[in-house]
């Protein structure tokens, strides 16, 4: 059973304190806060997780699509069933364009 869905932008945001740097190499040890920005979302992929036994995440190649990706499998790889070993169930679809052959080479070549 194949099941298909979406997100919409970030689902999880990011909040450093006001008093830190905003120097990139300082902000990796800077205090963080993760914070929700789309519950709906959170709840329905909750929901799809639980009907699920792997997931392959198809976003953007770029920074922006590995965060989005990085929080979806935070929220989904604690619900997933354990039919497939770990390192199996939460699988990446790298593409940067709708094209046809961009796809297919994609789907071949998951990570």
């Amino acid at each position: 059973r194949v099941l298909v869905t979406s997100t919409r932008g970030h689902i999880i945001g990011l909040n450093f304190d006001e008093d830190e740097s905003n120097q990139p190499l300082e902000l990796l040890d800077a205090w963080s806060e993760r914070t929700v920005q789309d519950r709906k979302t959170i709840i329905h992929l909750q929901l799809w997780a639980t009907q699920a036994d792997a997931v392959v995440l198809c976003l953007d190649d770029d920074r922006e699509g590995e965060r989005i990706a990085l929080d979806v499998r935070h929220i989904v790889l604690p619900l997933l069933s354990e039919t497939f070993p770990i390192e199996l169930r939460v699988r990446r679809c790298l593409f940067s364009s709708l094209t046809l052959d961009s796809l297919k080479r994609a789907t071949e070549s998951l990570h």
